[in-house]
């Protein structure tokens, strides 16, 4: 068995900024994905197996083509069977947005795969000085205002929900995972690397090559060659 491969934060968070690049271009916020992704795997959340199962059989990705509808406590959010992978920071701009008209911001989801990705979306509600909760399929995850971690707990609900406010109750579901134990996991990925998977790095690396482009007469000679 191959063993793993091991990359740094910056190195990996640069190689998925490419890869999404390559999938976009200039036409989709390819920063604040790759941030997602990164977050995930970096908190053990298996942020590059989710991307991979996002990807299409040629390695591409379809931008986001959901149907957003403004409701009187925030949003209603169809991704019409599209990956939540694509727009996780989205959902957290607009649960942010809706507080601050409201001040309690709800976004409702609906026909996404991949809700388990609307995690990462928390620490920038946070970071904005709300709380946070996402309550999904598989647990309930909340954070408080400026805190960098969530906590999991055990799932209420088959709906998919963010919510962001002042101040929100915990989740009355037993806790499955303290914040503290999320930051000890991303303090060890900080001092000892992220293991990849050589499989899905060289999978990874063919679409961030798509980036590239021949070299032309007027490239080069802008080069200095």
């Amino acid at each position: 068995m191959t063993p793993p491969l091991k990359l740094s934060r910056n190195e990996l968070a640069a190689l998925l900024k490419s890869v999404f690049q390559a999938c976009f271009g200039h036409s989709q916020d390819w920063a604040a994905m790759a941030h997602s992704v990164l977050w995930l795997e970096a908190h053990g959340f298996d942020g590059l197996a989710i991307l991979m199962d996002a990807m299409d059989e040629e390695m591409c990705l379809a931008p986001f083509a959901g149907d957003i509808q403004d409701v009187s406590t925030g949003y209603i959010v169809d991704f019409n069977g599209g990956h939540a992978i694509l727009a996780a920071h989205m959902m957290a701009d607009l649960a942010v947005e809706a507080a601050l008209r409201h001040g309690t911001g709800t976004i409702k989801i609906m026909g996404t795969a991949g809700p388990s990705t609307f995690i990462a979306a928390l620490p920038h509600c946070a970071r904005q000085g709300f709380a946070a909760q996402v309550t999904g399929r598989e647990y309930d995850a909340h954070i408080l205002p400026r805190d960098d971690y969530p906590s999991l707990h055990e799932r209420r609900s088959e709906a998919i929900t963010l919510t962001c406010a002042a101040e929100i109750a915990l989740p009355k579901g037993k806790c499955l995972q303290p914040a503290e134990q999320l930051q000890s996991y991303y303090q060890k990925t900080l001092m000892n690397g992220l293991a990849i998977d050589p499989g899905i790095y060289r999978a990874l690396m063919k679409v961030a090559d798509r980036t590239l482009v021949e070299a032309s007469e007027a490239s080069r000679k802008g080069a200095g060659e």
